[in-house]
């Protein structure tokens, strides 16, 4: 199923030809109106962490690239309650995940 927010590029007869060829479910939602789309909300909860830590690492604005690839890393491994206290990771490959990787924090000097 592909959720759309109803824009032009996915309204047209081009696009619609192709999610009838391929029998793509389509779910639109009104645009600009975030909180019917779960994604946009959670790209929103992504945005602010980012923030957070870069905020609290004391590390430039300039890396805020680097840092939104750790905070989405750190997501991908922490369990979740509604996948029955699994990792996103976890359920997706099969193994469990290897967080050696976040034994250092983000922007921590390594010695």
């Amino acid at each position: 199923m592909v959720i759309t927010d109803n824009s032009q590029t996915q309204t047209g007869r081009k696009w619609e030809g192709t999610s009838r060829k391929f029998a793509i479910k389509q779910r639109k939602f009104a645009p600009h109106n975030q909180n019917q789309n779960k994604a946009e909300q959670r790209i929103q909860d992504v945005k602010h962490k980012t923030m957070m830590t870069l905020d609290r690492a004391n590390a430039p604005l300039m890396f805020w690239c680097y840092c939104l690839i750790y905070v989405i890393d750190c997501l991908n491994v922490t369990a979740k309650k509604s996948l029955g206290w699994r990792t996103s990771s976890e359920i997706l490959n099969g193994d469990t995940p290897d967080i050696s990787a976040f034994r250092f924090h983000f922007w921590q000097p390594i010695e």
